[in-house]
């Protein structure tokens, strides 16, 4: 048995990019042309820290469980952006990296807030994303400019939980442990992205850059399969449909050593949160779930444009 998806939201958030850049070229197309386009591609490499968290529990009870566990991973981000116009550009970027082995705590508690289980466990995979921008310049001056962008953000983190170790079980001390695949899952979040983005030059060489984005309907997906290595009678399916928000702050410094090479370093910080249910189907049926994931951490971008 392998992992469900559904197509229907992807499709759907993919009908809304296709209306809003028809809208945007033509927005474009009534604008006076820049005598030639100009192109600009960058790698950035993006040394994060994160956690996946998810609280939850059964319908109409007051008992809950918790789980959690890092997401650390120096993701590549590479991104390549034109502008065909002076106001107005499209960016487009592709990122990827591998989640680092990390440490799962999970928790249940009972209606009086007493731990009744607790286990440990071991976590990786990968993570990917793509984003689609468009920017529009509605300050510009020669030492700075400040832009407004719209578009469209796509992240996964495929994860694997492994090897499983019971500290507490029904109350009781625990010291059973075994060698197994327990748990598989794919996350998913996309939406529409509302952002601003702008630069200051302190000298000819030296800038400081910075962007804010915001994504107020987000939509999540989690799909998950227990004991994957088991017989198909005894596998679990998880599916959780959420809804939510997130957002992304960046700040960094620019260098110039040459017109057509930028170096830039930085911290960048994003967050997701979506509350949601289990599907009927499953064993967790319209359990309600709260899940947010964070990355945090330092990055280095280095930029050619031509």
């Amino acid at each position: 048995m392998g992992l469900g998806i559904d197509l229907y939201p992807l499709m759907q958030n993919l009908r809304k990019a296709l209306t809003f850049s028809f809208l945007m070229a033509i927005l474009l197309s009534s604008m006076p042309s820049a005598s030639s386009a100009e192109l600009e591609v960058g790698t950035t490499y993006w040394v994060l820290q994160g956690e996946f968290d998810m609280t939850g529990g059964p319908p109409n009870a007051p008992n809950r469980w918790n789980l959690t566990h890092p997401v650390d991973s120096t993701t590549v981000v590479l991104t390549g952006e034109v502008r065909l116009h002076p106001r107005i550009s499209f960016q487009i970027s592709y990122g990827f990296g591998d989640i680092e082995e990390g440490t799962i705590r999970d928790i249940d508690y009972d209606a009086s807030g007493v731990v009744s289980n607790l286990s440990y466990s071991t976590s990786s995979g990968d993570t990917r994303l793509h984003s689609y921008r468009v920017y529009l310049r509605v300050w510009s001056r020669k030492k700075g400019y400040l832009d407004l962008s719209l578009g469209y953000l796509y992240l996964k983190n495929s994860v694997t939980y492994r090897d499983p170790r019971i500290e507490i079980y029904n109350y009781l001390p625990s010291t059973l442990s075994w060698e197994e695949v327990w748990l598989t899952y794919e996350l998913t979040y996309r939406g529409v992205w509302l952002g601003v983005r702008g630069r200051i030059d302190l000298f000819s060489d030296l800038s400081i850059k910075g962007s804010a984005g915001y994504i107020p309907w987000l939509d999540a997906e989690y799909d998950g399969l227990r004991y994957p290595e088991r017989p198909p009678s005894k596998r679990q399916i998880e599916r959780i449909d959420a809804e939510g928000w997130a957002y992304e702050v960046e700040l960094a410094g620019g260098y110039r050593p040459s017109p057509n090479l930028v170096l830039d370093g930085g911290y960048r910080y994003m967050r997701f949160d979506v509350k949601g249910r289990d599907s009927p189907d499953t064993a967790w049926a319209n359990s309600w779930e709260h899940i947010k994931t964070d990355f945090r951490g330092p990055f280095l971008r280095l930029s050619y444009s031509f």
